[in-house]
């Protein structure tokens, strides 16, 4: 399993047409971000079973790239389980905000005086 950004980069380094067009892995990024949103990584996610490090990832991504609420998360898993068949792991509280409120105050995903009306 690819992180997303791995995913992407993977694309960019082998296409020297990409490499020429765009001049760099930021800019393809931006732009592959703006076309494509997380599609194509989530299919290749499909009848998984990430780690709890890995879905920390896709969190983390729905957050800070996306621009979702850590109280969206919850919503944006089970979702993500459904379409793509992505099982989610058994950890206590992982379906609920309240864990993922906590979790992006605690890995710094989000500015703390902003969280409060996550």
């Amino acid at each position: 399993m690819q992180t997303f950004r791995n995913f992407v980069k993977s694309e960019y380094d082998n296409s020297p047409r990409l490499q020429e067009y765009y001049g760099s892995f930021e800019q393809y990024f931006s732009n592959y971000y703006n076309n494509h949103y997380f599609r194509e990584w989530l299919e290749t996610l499909r009848n998984t079973q990430p780690s709890l490090g890995f879905v920390n990832s896709i969190a983390r991504n729905y957050i800070q790239l996306a621009g979702f609420k850590p109280s969206d998360i919850s919503q944006i898993l089970v979702n993500i389980h459904l379409q793509y068949d992505m099982e989610i792991p058994a950890v206590e509280g992982i379906l609920t905000q309240d864990y993922w409120i906590q979790k992006a105050r605690q890995m710094h995903w989000i500015d703390v005086e902003k969280s409060e009306a996550a």
